[in-house]
Formats: C-alpha cells, structure tokens, sequence
C-alpha cells in the first residue's frame, strides 16, 4: 500500500522490529508503542490524503479518541471528495471510505458527544445523500 521506504509504511504496515505485518495487523496491536502512536497521529492529521484516511482508521480501531478528532477534520476538509477510490467497493469499484470511517465511529470510545457529532455529519445530505443515490443500469 505505502512505499516501503516512508513512515506511513513503518506505523501503518509493520511491526516493531520494522518487519511488514499488513494493516490489519496493526489494527490488532493491543497496546501501540509511544513512537507508534505518535507517528499515527502525526499521519492522520499532517499526512497526504491516503495517509490521514489509513491513519485515522488506525487510530478508531484502537479506540483512540484523538481519531474522532482526525475523522472529524478530514469530513471538515473534504479531503475523501478527492482522488482515487481509498475503499472501492469489491464488485463495483464505488468508494466506501466514507462507510469504513462512519462503521468505527458507531462503537462508543472517548466523548459521546464527538461520536454523535460525527454520526450525524455521516447521515447528512451532503455525505449521505451524495454517497448512497440508488445505482442505476
């Protein structure tokens, strides 16, 4: 997914040693290393457009309350209107991003509030609305 070469590669995609492990690996690490977690956190709210939306996805599956916040300034931003697909759909290609973002912000971590700030910017017009038109032939 990330160059092998770049910090998004090391935080988002390999273990402690350096060693590749995949992102849903790292999605399971129980308790992330400081350096770890800072280099997230500097991803998903400095990184380019695939390295804040993977970063933040990192952090909501750790339950992380700082990923509310990186989910929050990324819808601000508009950041996922933008370029290629980042979770294109398996049979039809549609970008999903914005499902995998609002499928972690449901589980309740950090302050209600953020989490039903956030749910309600997903089911609004401008995201739902434009995401979920019925597809046709």
């Amino acid at each position: 997914m990330f160059a092998s070469d770049t910090k998004a590669y090391f935080f988002l995609e390999c273990d402690e040693k350096g060693e590749y492990i995949g992102l849903g690996e790292v999605w399971e690490i129980e308790e992330p290393s400081l350096e770890r977690m800072d280099g997230v956190q500097q991803l998903a709210l400095q990184g380019d457009r695939e390295e804040r939306y993977f970063a933040t996805l990192t952090l909501l599956e750790w339950m992380e309350p700082i990923g509310l916040d990186a989910c929050e300034k990324m819808l601000e931003s508009k950041i996922l209107d933008e370029g290629r697909p980042l979770a294109p759909h398996r049979l039809w290609g549609k970008d999903c991003a914005y499902e995998e973002l609002a499928y972690r912000v449901v589980r309740r971590f950090g302050p209600w509030e953020k989490h039903e700030l956030l749910i309600k910017r997903f089911l609004s017009p401008d995201i739902y609305g434009n995401y979920h038109n019925v597809i046709s032939p």
